[in-house]
Formats: structure tokens, sequence, C-alpha cells
């Protein structure tokens, strides 16, 4: 995983971050921690929120320019509270989009199975389809980007 981090760029905080990620993945298989999750939601949302927010951790400092700016940064998310209107929009925004998942995760009971809104009440597919287009008539694509590793 460091050299995933090396992979990211030549500075020491993506270094850092493979190394967090592999770190990671060392006391994961360390506790030899099962999935037996099965039945217990709660359990399975908490281990969800647990490592969505050691991810995020380190994602700090893969945006970070210098591991100063990192931990000025993780320091003002613990510190600074006082949502902004950005931040109220962006939650608005992440919650339109997640709510329907949520929705459809709980229509096909995790069954990894999107047919089933094909085949299902004519109810349940008129809402799929009027929020999909909802989604491309609110967020259009503004420009064509060129996939990002034409770059290289």
């Amino acid at each position: 995983m460091t050299l995933g981090g090396l992979w990211h760029g030549a500075n020491w905080t993506f270094v850092f971050w493979g190394f967090y990620h592999g770190a990671l993945l060392c006391v994961y298989r360390a506790l030899g921690v099962k999935d037996d999750v099965e039945g217990h939601p709660v359990r399975r949302l908490l281990r969800i929120v647990l490592t969505f927010h050691l991810i995020c951790i380190g994602f700090i400092f893969f945006r970070s320019s210098s591991f100063t700016a990192a931990l000025h940064m993780a320091t003002r998310i613990v510190t600074n509270v006082q949502p902004t209107m950005i931040a109220v929009t962006m939650l608005g925004l992440v919650a339109f989009h997640v709510v329907p998942l949520l929705a459809l995760e709980v229509f096909t009971k995790g069954e990894e199975r999107l047919d089933r809104i094909l085949v299902g009440p004519w109810p349940t597919q008129a809402f799929a389809y009027a929020y999909l287009v909802l989604m491309l008539v609110v967020f259009p694509a503004t420009q064509a980007h060129e996939f990002i590793y034409f770059q290289f």
C-alpha cells in the first residue's frame, strides 16, 4: 500500500497515506475480524461508520500538501464545528443522492439484483425512472471531461 501511495505522487503525504491504509489492513487481518454481522444491523452499521471515518482520516493526508497542513486541517475538523451554508448545501446534495440508494437497498433486500426494479410494481418503476431523469436534469454535465488516465 505504501507503494500505492508513492504511485499517486512524489510527496511524503502520499507515502504516509499508503502506509496508513496498509496499517489499517494489517490491523484488520491481525484482529481476525469475521463477517458475522448477518442479522445484526446495528453492528453492521457501526462497522460501516467506523471504516468510513478511518478512511476519511487517511484522505486528509492524501489531500494535504504537507503534514503541517494535514494536522491543521484535522484540528479544524475537530474544533471548528460551526456548519456553513456550503456544508448544509452539500449535506442536502448527499441526502438527495443517498436516500434513494438506501431505499433501493431496502427494496432489493441487499440481493445485489437491480433487475427487481424492472419487474417490480409500476409505482416503483415510475419512481425510479422519474428520479433518474430528475438527476439528469438537475445535474447535467456542464462540459465533457477527458478520461483521467489519458493525461499520463
